[in-house]
């Protein structure tokens, strides 16, 4: 048993520190191509597209139907119930987008916008093609297969964003980005066909369909709403305000989502699969779940924060000063970005003990606590609009931790033992990385100084009190080495 933990905890350190790393090149890629075009694009531009965010992301969810978390979930899946899976996706992808193709002309209409007609049929390919690649997914996933995802991504977002920077200097506009967008999610589909060894087979198993699709149901109704209230915002927007104002809410959210997305990479790669493994022992899935959460927490927390500290010189130097009003939005957004990376790991937790019900009671509820106040805050301006994201994201970890304290144990006490040590250290140092940089008048200077010495005083204090993650990291490069 000890050797069966032993290596589950190697596993797991293993996939969380490879799995951010894979995330974080992703992201830096991203980032930079993304940099690259907002440069040449307008504010207005990003607004066009970002209008479409929602129906595609919609999209996505009924495509998907929670069968990638049914397959972790499953001991052992046989290859015809792969391919049920498979040819059901392709069915339900080929149905929204025939109904959001007609729905195209409303969509324009609906934003007074006669460009999304067009734009919007083309847009929605994407999510048809990725259709493609989604059991390919879940095998990798399931198996963690993190370097082969990582591969296909990396590859999908160098030609992409190739394509996409010379499509802008091109004078193609939103196009680019569109573009960009799709052609990224086709290649990414097709490395995944490389690099999985599952193929499709001409073979439907009914009775295994009939039998997940309500836990498929239950894992994407909560999707669904959460969904919705993640990209309310974009659509309040851009009904009651200006393309311009989207752009900026966009671009925000974007960078948001780039820090974010670093550990969520992290946790997506391994949390659940991981514990799934341990589900049946309360002990060891606490114990677990409190080594992901603190991992989760060393990285989360530097990072977002910090973005919020440096946001107004990040975004002038990369984006120009045409961007700055999303430096403000985005400072709001990255706090609220660390409690909703917490929740989603707790959302993890609770996939893998297979409580489809109180996930999907959980997912509803809490998207809704989102969309009311999204009403509640739209006509208040784009500020209070983030600034309601952030209070409700910290209510709702705390909800969720109810239903993991009560049926595991997890204290406040533990919490604040897991959370503290990072917390503290992270606002210290960039509380005196204030101070120490406001004489500095050059923003280059100022954004180098705070980001270069607050990474070298953050690892000297996890090191100088011995942080059991920072500890972990520094055995594995060890090993590796």
């Amino acid at each position: 048993m000890g050797e069966v933990m032993s290596d589950l905890k190697n596993k797991t350190i293993r996939g969380l520190f490879w799995g951010g790393m894979s995330s974080l090149v992703q992201q830096a890629i991203g980032l930079l191509f993304s940099i690259i075009i907002a440069r040449r694009l307008s504010p207005e531009d990003y607004g066009i597209v970002g209008m479409l965010a929602i129906f595609t992301a919609l999209a996505t969810v009924l495509q998907e139907s929670g069968f990638v978390f049914i397959i972790t979930n499953r001991k052992n899946v046989t290859k015809e119930e792969y391919s049920t899976i498979f040819w059901f996706n392709i069915i339900i992808s080929s149905l929204v987008y025939i109904l959001l193709f007609f729905a195209a002309p409303f969509i324009a209409d609906f934003y007074n916008t006669p460009e999304l007609k067009v734009l919007s049929r083309y847009v929605f390919l994407g999510f048809f093609i990725s259709s493609l690649g989604i059991v390919q997914t879940a095998y990798l996933y399931k198996n963690i297969k993190v370097k082969e995802r990582t591969i296909a991504m990396v590859i999908a977002l160098l030609v992409s964003g190739i394509v996409g920077v010379v499509m802008a200097y091109s004078g193609f506009c939103y196009w680019g980005i569109a573009t960009q967008a799709i052609l990224n999610v086709f290649i990414s589909t097709l490395m995944l066909w490389v690099l999985s060894p599952f193929r499709p087979i001409l073979s439907l198993d009914f009775k295994f369909l009939f039998e997940t699709l309500p836990d498929g149901v239950r894992f994407s109704l909560p999707n669904m709403f959460t969904t919705i209230s993640n990209n309310v915002f974009s659509v309040l927007l851009g009904r009651l305000y200006s393309s311009v104002e989207v752009g900026n809410y966009s671009q925000a959210l974007k960078w948001n989502t780039y820090g974010c997305s670093i550990t969520l990479g992290m946790l997506r790669n391994v949390s659940q699969p991981v514990l799934v493994q341990v589900k049946d022992d309360k002990e060891k899935s606490l114990l677990v779940f409190r080594k992901i959460l603190r991992m989760t927490c060393f990285f989360t927390m530097p990072i977002l924060f910090g973005l919020a500290m440096v946001a107004p010189e990040l975004i002038t130097i990369a984006l120009t000063e045409r961007w700055i009003e999303s430096s403000r939005i985005l400072q709001i957004l990255c706090v609220g970005g660390v409690f909703s990376t917490l929740t989603t790991l707790c959302s993890f937790f609770i996939m893998s003990q297979n409580w489809t019900r109180l996930y999907m009671y959980l997912g509803v509820i809490i998207s809704c606590f989102y969309l009311v106040g999204a009403l509640a805050a739209s006509f208040w301006g784009v500020k209070i609009l983030a600034l309601s994201y952030a209070v409700i994201s910290v209510v709702n970890f705390f909800i969720y931790h109810y239903f993991i304290r009560k049926s595991h144990g997890y204290k406040y006490i533990m919490l604040v033992k897991d959370t503290i040590p990072v917390l503290l250290t992270t606002l210290g140092v960039l509380l005196l990385m204030f101070f120490v940089t406001k004489a500095i008048n050059s923003i280059y200077m100022k954004f180098a100084v705070t980001v270069v010495v607050s990474a070298i005083l953050y690892v000297f204090i996890m090191y100088i009190i011995k942080f059991d993650s920072f500890e972990e990291i520094k055995k594995h490069f060890k090993e590796a080495i």
